[in-house]
């Protein structure tokens, strides 16, 4: 079973497209980035939304102003998965 820092940073990961997309890859925050910046957001705001289709990327957007300055920065720098 996995841990539930694992699945959140799984979660945060795809939530956030780190998908590997021609052209922004290069520009993306790396994993560890953006568990560093939103760990603590993520698990205040979004702990209980399910990974996929978006959700967790919708849930850290809604929350926007309400997170801490590093991981705002990675919320809206991160690419959109296409």
């Amino acid at each position: 079973m996995r841990s539930s820092a694992s699945c959140l940073a799984t979660a945060l990961g795809l939530a956030l497209g780190l998908a590997a997309v021609p052209g922004l890859a290069a520009e993306a925050p790396s994993r560890d980035t953006m568990l560093k910046a939103c760990r603590g957001d993520l698990m205040r705001f979004c702990a209980s939304v399910a990974p996929g289709g978006g959700r967790i990327r919708a849930c850290m957007t809604a929350h926007l102003a309400e997170l801490a300055p590093e991981c705002r920065a990675v919320v809206e720098t991160a690419p959109a998965k296409r």
